[in-house]
């Protein structure tokens, strides 16, 4: 089993707190990966995992609905796209910008974490 995660819970500007938790797990027996997506709001949340999306209201109202997303069918099109890109030298669909966005939330985030001394 290859599995790796992560969680982040950040304050936003208007108060709010956000709760980010991103993993990746390929279960050796299963021979698929875990996919899973949760959203919370203040109405209730939706829970979505790989082939089925629950709603689920803060009232207790649920609705399930079967959702076929295969995102393995994605890592073709994300191949064929970086082998291209290479070949041809076009841009990458998110290039370093991108990551140093990302990257700085992430930089924020483990600089709250450390103590002040």
């Amino acid at each position: 089993m290859v599995e790796d995660y992560a969680s982040l819970m950040m304050r936003l500007d208007n108060g709010a707190l956000a709760t980010i938790k991103a993993g990746y797990a390929f279960p050796a027996a299963a021979g698929k990966r875990d996919f899973r997506l949760t959203i919370a709001h203040a109405g209730g949340y939706a829970d979505f995992d790989g082939n089925r999306l629950q709603l689920v209201s803060n009232s207790g109202d649920v609705q399930s609905l079967t959702v076929a997303c295969d995102t393995d069918d994605y890592y073709r099109t994300y191949a064929r796209d970086v082998i291209t890109g290479v070949a041809t030298g076009a841009p990458p669909r998110a290039g370093l910008a991108q990551m140093q966005a990302a990257f700085g939330v992430l930089k924020k985030a483990y600089d709250a974490a450390r103590p002040s001394l």
